[in-house]
């Protein structure tokens, strides 16, 4: 059943995204990039769905709004994401036992399951859903609930731990700044002048990058991902969110029994070692999530625990058995649509969107990939509400160091290095609203949407 959701006036011109439908070589956005704001993004859905009426009364959207609850990090982002080259961010998903700067691994959020969207290519056990249907991802997170103390390991493990040793540029304080004036007011527009004349920017500062062109070569999934990365860019990137969406979606209604091919044996182990209840996969996962909730509404802000306090009573106390049955497919939802938006956010980055990936050979497209995504590309956004122009800019420039502090209205005569400034805030509003507003549709149960076309060019319109 899909539902309206009148109170995001922030949101609403992006509430409908649909593609970016541009042509496009590599990553588009860092991996610390794309788990910052699929963390923060998680954060900023949860306190709009919990301004509902419905929420701990209607059963499908508390499940799901428990399910992104335990994916994202359990309290809200005050202190740097990254500090000392360890990632701060924590969720219940995946418990270290101990603070991450004494753990010395790397706790795994919802931002990780988004980032991993270029290391990683199974995503399954989803039972009837091509591509999907072989273990990965969501076997893996089936694990990851009973490694109390625990890094998660393998490529995982050693990429998610390499995330945030080139942070220190990062301006955390100016990021959150133009995040949560994005969230209030939407992403305020430049001036025309200042998106149409190239001359009047300049090159946005490079921020953190990957450190783990090794962990490629390494990877088991290397040559998959290869022959994948055509996927990341425009028009396929929308595409692919789309697909995600939907899936997420779709695991949610079926159910973990009959959406999850889980291997039940495994996981009566897991939960044997773990002195916890057996009977079946699914079950196992649904006992362990009761368990992380019960500690969740200890850590999580007021806001979002009063409101589903009552459910998470019923839930411990053993008296919620619907809503106990659609916890685990619900929790296996969101980490397929926290995936999607690895693909969602590609779109809006500047080397993904004119570079045509089938027709230029690896060396030319990752030419024009890093150019493009240094020097930034015009590009017109389309959704359901209209369009949008901005420029893009592409590989760590989200977060990278802020030279000058420039007016939210861009002036195209300001200096150029202001002009860079505020077209990089106002990209990454338009990333923040865009991320959000795809999670708050999943947790609605609402499917994609779609529009006409999309394109990047000099003369947007």
């Amino acid at each position: 059943m899909r539902r309206a959701l009148p109170l995001l006036n922030p949101l609403a011109p992006l509430a409908l995204l649909v593609a970016l439908a541009w042509p496009g070589p590599a990553a588009a956005f860092v991996y610390l990039e794309h788990g910052y704001f699929t963390d923060r993004a998680c954060h900023a859905a949860l306190d709009r769905l919990a301004a509902l009426p419905a929420l701990g009364h209607d059963v499908d959207l508390t499940a799901r709004f428990l399910a992104l609850a335990l994916i994202c990090p359990a309290r809200p982002l005050d202190t740097p994401y990254c500090r000392d080259g360890q990632k701060q961010a924590t969720a219940l998903m995946h418990v270290l036992g101990e603070p991450p700067d004494e753990a010395g691994e790397s706790p795994i959020t919802a931002g990780d399951l988004s980032a991993l969207g270029d290391h990683i290519s199974r995503f399954g056990p989803v039972r009837r859903l091509p591509r999907a249907d072989r273990d990965g991802l969501l076997a893996r997170m089936a694990e990851w609930l009973f490694l109390d103390d625990d890094g998660v390991g393998g490529v995982v493990g050693d990429v998610a731990e390499e995330q945030c040793l080139r942070a220190d540029t990062v301006p955390w304080p100016v990021v959150e700044q133009d995040i949560a004036a994005a969230l209030v007011a939407g992403a305020v527009p430049p001036q025309d002048e200042a998106l149409r004349r190239p001359l009047a920017r300049e090159d946005a500062p490079q921020g953190p990058v990957d450190p783990d062109g090794l962990f490629s070569f390494l990877n088991p999934h290397y040559l998959d991902m290869v022959e994948r990365n055509a996927s990341h860019f425009a028009p396929a990137a929308h595409g692919h969110w789309g697909g995600f969406h939907a899936a997420a979606n779709a695991v949610v209604e079926r159910g973990c029994d009959d959406a999850l091919a889980l291997d039940d044996d495994d996981l009566d182990e897991l939960a044997d070692e773990a002195e916890k209840s057996s009977g079946g996969g699914c079950r196992v996962v649904a006992d362990r999530l009761v368990e992380r909730l019960d500690t969740w509404r200890h850590a999580a802000p007021e806001r979002w625990v009063a409101p589903v306090r009552l459910s998470l009573r019923a839930l411990t106390r053993g008296q919620a058995p619907v809503l106990r049955q659609a916890l685990a497919g619900a929790f296996f939802g969101a980490a397929l649509e926290a995936a999607g938006q690895h693909y969602l956010q590609d779109q809006f980055s500047g080397g993904h969107i004119r570079v045509d990936r089938g027709t230029l050979d690896l060396q030319e497209s990752r030419y024009e990939h890093n150019t493009d995504g240094e020097h930034g590309v015009l590009a017109w956004l389309v959704t359901g509400a209209g369009g949008r122009a901005f420029v893009a800019y592409g590989d760590g420039r989200l977060l990278g160091p802020r030279a000058v502090q420039g007016p939210h209205a861009c002036d195209a005569d300001a200096a150029p290095a202001v002009v860079t400034d505020c077209l990089v805030r106002h990209q990454r509003g338009l990333v923040i609203l865009a991320s959000t507003a795809s999670f708050v549709d999943w947790a609605l149960g609402n499917p994609t949407q779609t529009a006409p076309a999309a394109r990047c060019d000099d003369r947007p319109g």
